[in-house]
């Protein structure tokens, strides 16, 4: 009989093993705000390196583009599309503007 007695007094809460609880709870959803600091920085410095990445590919498509733009600068047919986009004409032609609607 006496160990049925002490087994229910060892499962009843005391208020002292509540506080104890409630104090452990709230220092581990303390430290779980504290760890994840470091993962929002690195978060926010990855999307920033992701933009600066997506930058440099624009950037480097359009230095591709001017190398080819440069290089046709220095052909016949470069300087004379070059001209064109000028509006330049050749000897013999005419300007012929159309209109927008």
């Amino acid at each position: 009989m006496n160990k049925i007695h002490n087994s229910n007094r060892r499962t009843m809460a005391t208020p002292n093993r509540l506080v104890i609880l409630a104090g452990v709870g709230i220092i581990s959803m303390w430290l779980g705000v504290v760890a994840a600091r470091p993962y929002k920085a690195a978060r926010a410095m990855k999307l920033s390196d992701d933009r600066l990445e997506a930058r440099v590919e624009h950037l480097k498509v359009e230095n591709q583009h001017d190398s080819i733009d440069v290089q046709m600068a220095h052909k016949p047919s470069g300087i004379q599309l070059a001209a064109r986009k000028l509006g330049y004409v050749a000897k013999g032609e005419s300007y012929l503007e159309i209109g927008q609607r």
